[in-house]
Order: C-alpha cells, then structure tokens, then sequence
C-alpha cells in the first residue's frame, strides 16, 4: 500500500510504500507519480517516473531507493544482493516519451 507521496527535502518528490508492519521501501527523486496515497499496488505495476535531479552537478537523473525495516534503514544494495551489471532483475525501467523540452541556450 502507497502510506507516503509527497515532498521530502532532501530528495524532492518521494513515494513510500509499507509492503508489511515491518518493511517499507522509499523512492526519492521522482518527477511524476502514478499512484496516490492509500493505493494498494502489485508487483510490476508503474508507481512513478524519476527524472527530477537533487544535485544539478551530478551525472544525471537517478533514483534513491531505500528499504527501511523495523524503523532502521537497510542498505539495499546488501539486502537484495544487487549485482548491478543485471539491474533489470530488480527494477524495471520504461523510458516514457518526454512531456517537456531542454533549452539548451538558456544559461542557468
């Protein structure tokens, strides 16, 4: 179930879903969301797409995954045992025509 969608500071636009009493799992730097709060949702379902960036000097956009049991957050990384030249078997990633264009001679 979707418990939290709204505004984190330190990671903008933010979706918690609480799979259990015990484990949640965070997804920071969202450009848009698809599910509201109180949503029940399946594996597989599109929840939100990232594309909003917390550091303009960074590499690009990316997304903060966390998982949090018990009220103590868990690197995820050791929790799924990521082996991140097969990212695809733990998140699915759908490049949605964009809805904006770049200027790219504006000055920041």
């Amino acid at each position: 179930i979707v418990s939290y969608k709204g505004f984190s500071p330190i990671g903008g636009m933010t979706l918690v879903i609480k799979h259990n009493r015990k484990i949640r799992t965070t997804y920071l730097n969202l450009m848009h969301t698809y599910v509201s709060t109180g949503t029940y949702i399946k594996q597989g379902e599109t929840i939100a797409a990232i594309g909003a960036d917390d550091d303009p000097s960074s590499s690009g956009y990316h997304l903060h995954f966390g998982v949090i049991y018990d009220n103590k957050y868990l690197d995820p990384e050791d929790l799924l045992e990521i082996d991140y030249s097969s990212i695809s078997k733990f998140i699915y990633l759908k490049y949605l025509p964009s809805d904006f264009e770049l200027d790219h001679h504006s000055s920041r």
